[in-house]
């Protein structure tokens, strides 16, 4: 029945050019270039796991008196939870008063002008901030009258209810801004709405000096649970900021469109990213070179989702749906990797290609 199913499976292959897979000896197409979707979310774990630290986690909070109050997570990305608890920290402060009415945050928190050109499956380009809310749309119900969040794990979800109240949700999406800039805007009122007070974007800490008055831990200070987490759920801006913060300690340089370029062409070799999300159509690898980074991470496996659509096997999907990419990675019960990548909405399910391969869950 195996062998039925694989003659089955190359027959249809055959009649797709837009499908490729490996796993063990059998494989198709599996040179040819594939847009990987958010299976690039692998990558990104595997390259936060190798360049990040729990104390990259730690948002450092400054103060002086000349210059007032500073903020600056170096990369990380913070939700609502989080501002909250950091606003109240800081009011908590004896000198919260005392201070200017004006509160900095680093250029890598608060800066939105990294924005990576390509086609996506939105009509938005990528966004590298850690303030910005999963790519600038969330899903959204509602719940006895009022409009909420559908992804409790999102960032900055008391920003989204407020853009749902004032931009309303079609069809359970909605969108926080309609461009990057926007998005952006949005993230800066929530602070100051929070704060009280003015925000400006600049480098912290300023002239305070390198030791933080304050520091506040995301409640996932763990790495791996917020690596876990972002596999789990695909949280694109989750990922977003775990590569900027990656970016950041690879090049030792702040995040700019050029330094961001840099390490995703030099630092992460198995394929072409543009992202870490895998949001973007410019994110393309082939089977062949994916199979090989999954063999060289092995260590990455306990991290993935164990998905009962696939046999019980570590995996991670992606989807593009608007644009016919489905693709699906893992590792069977014997740690061997498999890849499978589509991107023609006529061509046959992930699912079944899977089942035909007789991976082993």
């Amino acid at each position: 029945m195996k062998y039925l199913g694989l003659f089955l499976l190359c027959l249809t292959a055959l009649a797709h050019a837009d499908v490729g897979y490996i796993y063990k000896t059998e494989s198709h197409n599996s040179n040819k270039e594939f847009p990987i979707a958010s299976t690039a979310k692998v990558i990104t774990a595997v390259e936060a796991i190798n360049t990040l630290n729990e104390q990259d986690t730690i948002t450092n909070i400054y103060y002086s008196k000349e210059h007032g109050w500073a903020i600056d997570s170096q990369g990380w990305f913070l939700d609502g939870e989080d501002l909250d608890k950091i606003v109240a920290l800081m009011k908590t402060d004896k000198e919260w008063e005392k201070s200017v009415k004006i509160v900095y945050l680093s250029n890598i928190i608060g800066n939105a002008g990294v924005t990576i050109s390509g086609e996506t499956g939105r009509a938005y380009n990528a966004v590298y901030s850690p303030v910005m809310v999963n790519f600038g749309t969330t899903t959204c119900k509602k719940v006895d009258g009022t409009w909420m969040t559908n992804e409790s794990h999102s960032p900055l979800t008391y920003q989204m209810n407020m853009a749902i109240r004032e931009r309303g949700c079609v069809k359970g999406r909605m969108n926080v801004g309609e461009t990057p800039e926007q998005t952006a805007q949005a993230a800066m009122e929530l602070w100051e709405l929070k704060l009280g007070k003015d925000v400006i974007v600049r480098v912290a800490p300023l002239d305070v000096g390198s030791k933080p008055y304050l520091t506040y831990t995301p409640k996932t200070s763990s790495l791996k649970d917020t690596v876990t987490d972002m596999l789990l759920y695909s949280t694109n801006v989750i990922a977003t900021g775990l590569v900027v913060k990656s970016a950041y300690k690879a090049t030792h340089k702040e995040t700019t469109k050029a330094s961001l370029e840099e390490y995703l062409t030099k630092y992460v070799q198995y394929g072409k990213f543009v992202d870490g999300s895998g949001l973007n159509v410019d994110n393309v690898t082939t089977p062949e070179t994916m199979l090989a980074f999954l063999n060289d991470n092995k260590h990455i496996k306990p991290y993935m989702k164990r998905d009962g659509k696939y046999g019980g096997c570590h995996v991670k999907t992606g989807t593009l749906p608007s644009i016919g990419v489905y693709a699906v990675v893992g590792y069977d019960t014997k740690d061997n990797p498999f890849v499978i990548f589509t991107k023609d909405e006529n061509s046959p399910r992930r699912s079944a290609i899977f089942k035909n391969l007789d991976v082993d869950c």
